[in-house]
């Protein structure tokens, strides 16, 4: 919801078909719940942002959590956090019309 409503102004979605998103890595598993999980990516990733430690969390689901063999971080995103990366790496800021 914080993407859409951040990138598509005034637009407003009953369901998504897909989401594209493009990195050096690999998403294995996308879902939602109803309140955040815990961040356990690396403080020191160069956001900026600290995560809020007084916010409800959610536990993910067993169904949802890859196999421990499985090297995982699981790293919240949001418009603030994207935003403070590109002022940081130089990048330039993403407007609606770039992501469709």
């Amino acid at each position: 919801v914080a993407f859409t409503s951040e990138i598509f102004k005034g637009a407003v979605f009953q369901s998504l078909d897909g989401i594209i998103v493009s990195a050096n890595c690999k998403l294995r598993k996308i879902f939602t719940l109803k309140c955040k999980p815990q961040d356990t990516a690396d403080k020191d990733a160069g956001y900026g942002v600290p995560s809020p430690t007084d916010e409800p969390t959610d536990i993910i689901p067993r169904s949802c959590q890859l196999t421990t063999d499985v090297p995982q971080v699981t790293q919240l995103l949001n418009m603030t956090k994207l935003r403070q990366t590109e002022i940081k790496f130089g990048g330039h800021p993403l407007s609606s019309a770039e992501s469709g």
